[in-house]
């Protein structure tokens, strides 16, 4: 489901999220959208300002 949450050319499948929700329960499912959400925005700011991460010596 994360993938197709964080994919900007779909959506999420009605039949992924179904899957989720029967596995997760509805407000797990909406905890985990709101964390890939958030790591998402994250990414897309690391990227976008060229973070990269600190080599280790």
């Amino acid at each position: 489901m994360t993938e197709e949450i964080t994919n900007i050319q779909g959506h999420v499948n009605d039949a992924t999220y179904d899957n989720a929700v029967s596995v997760l329960g509805e407000s797990l499912v909406q905890k985990v959208l709101i964390a890939a959400l958030t790591i998402n925005a994250w990414n897309r700011l690391a990227i976008t300002n060229h973070f990269l991460p600190e080599l280790q010596k």
